[in-house]
């Protein structure tokens, strides 16, 4: 358990499970924690009495593990070549309720079912059928395969799926999608083919499927974790700063190699957030996956860009003052020099993270892209744009500009190491592009562990230069 929890590939190079990055000392205070949690059927492990080589035993086992289709989804030595225990559901949604079987239950558990989905405002679909069992639809039916798989068991009919728990909205989730699978496709001409559409599509499976959304919100939805932040520290004057960063925007706001580089390897950029953000060990082709599918949302493409932004020297006396003025530095900081009151990211990476012409926008009017946050509009009130009247002619486009200069003028240009995907015993352990796993020293630097082909370590294609508008 103490090795998983470290590094999640060490076990399984495949597994969906990032890693935190944990010390040696809070991966061992987390299997304390969990090893306390052993489950409900510690009184039947523990009074299994019988020899657990016994082969007829074992032949039991193994038609228990064969008659639940655990091979389905688990890899089991010995039964990679199973044929699956369900049926096809390529055309399930074509099916009529005569085709489906609905054991003893009674007609009022359905009409339950519709009654609540209606009451969630999510109703049922209906068939309009004449039959004396009217709540007895393709709907109803599958809502209670979805909320109770084995409800429809009879004593000469075994059911085998198991109970998936779900909510209303992924049962009804689940009933939109099998509708679809009728077996008809739409022809060519009628599908979006779009490169943009493309990348939303995969993109959106792969934020879920990483659960992304469990932490942030993107594209407006999502973010669930801010409901136990907001319950934790209630009345807390810095709660805003707490939860994970809203991600709608991040495709119109960071730089295309700074979203590349975070990808490989987070760190932290917000000093106030309470969660670690997790290396997962993306593949080269997860990476571009989740660079285009933030891209697209804003209908931009992926191109490797280096932005150049030349700051006006005769505007930056006014960038100066306006910056000082405003107390950026209450929040943010710059050059590592972070204290007590600092809340927000450091102003000394924007020249790598974020595009010029979106802090443009920003500046103007931060809650409009994005709504709640903590950023003040110093130059929007009551609808409207709010200028300092006695700086730069009262010019409030100029005077953004201003402070825009001034921050790109005290940036760095060094981009920030990636971090390793796990340290075991002060040895960092990389996910090579090829979706290798290895040990590396410093992977960052070259040297990597012994036996592993460097020529399979993929080189990022060269930059393309373009200048700030």
């Amino acid at each position: 358990l103490f090795d998983w929890i470290k590094n999640p590939k060490n076990y399984n190079v495949h597994s969906r499970m990032p890693s935190l990055r944990l010390t040696d000392g809070e991966a061992a205070d987390l299997t304390a924690y969990l090893m306390q949690h052993t489950g409900a059927n510690d009184s039947v492990k523990t009074s299994f009495k019988g020899n657990i080589a016994d082969g007829a035993s074992i032949q039991a086992g193994m038609k228990i593990i064969r008659d639940a289709g655990c091979y389905g989804c688990h890899e089991i030595k010995g039964m990679e070549n199973q044929a699956k225990v369900a049926v096809s559901l390529a055309t399930f949604g074509a099916k009529t309720k005569y085709d489906l079987f609905f054991g003893n239950q009674p007609d009022e558990v359905f009409a339950k079912y519709r009654a609540d989905f209606k009451k969630a405002g999510i109703p049922l679909g209906r068939v309009e059928e004449h039959a004396a069992y009217e709540n007895r639809d393709w709907f109803t039916w599958v809502i209670g395969k979805m909320k109770h798989s084995r409800m429809y068991t009879t004593e000469r009919i075994p059911q085998a799926m198991p109970n998936f728990d779900m909510s209303n909205q992924e049962a009804y989730a689940m009933s939109v999608f099998l509708r679809s699978q009728t077996g008809k496709f739409i022809g060519n001409g009628y599908v979006n083919t779009e490169a943009q559409q493309a990348a939303l599509d995969k993109g959106r499976m792969f934020v879920h499927w990483n659960n992304c959304v469990g932490c942030h919100k993107v594209e407006n939805a999502g973010g669930h974790i801010a409901k136990l932040v907001n319950e934790k520290f209630v009345g807390d004057q810095n709660i805003a700063y707490y939860a994970p960063p809203h991600l709608t925007a991040e495709g119109s706001r960071v730089q295309e190699d700074w979203l590349h580089t975070f990808l490989t390897g987070p760190f932290k950029t917000r000093p106030l957030v309470k969660f670690r953000m997790p290396s997962y060990g993306f593949s080269d082709e997860q990476l571009q996956t989740a660079s285009d599918y933030f891209l697209a949302t804003h209908d931009r493409r992926y191109v490797r860009t280096t932005y150049t932004h030349t700051p006006n020297p005769a505007l930056l006396p006014a960038g100066k003052y306006l910056f000082d003025k405003l107390k950026c530095l209450s929040c943010h900081y710059v050059d590592g020099n972070m204290n007590a009151e600092t809340k927000a990211p450091s102003l000394s990476t924007i020249k790598k993270r974020i595009r010029p012409d979106w802090m443009t926008h920003w500046l103007l009017s931060p809650d409009s892209i994005m709504p709640g946050t903590p950023m003040t509009a110093f130059w929007w009130a009551s609808g409207k744009p709010a200028p300092a009247d006695t700086i730069l002619g009262g010019d409030y486009k100029l005077q953004i500009q201003a402070v825009i200069d001034y921050v790109w003028s005290i940036n760095t240009d060094a981009m920030p190491a990636t971090s390793p995907y796990a340290t075991v015993n002060g040895v960092d352990r990389y996910v090579l592009p090829n979706g290798g796993y290895v040990i590396a020293t410093n992977m960052m630097t070259g040297a990597v562990g012994a036996g592993v082909n460097t020529a399979s370590i993929a080189k990022p294609p060269a930059s393309k230069k373009i200048a700030a508008r």
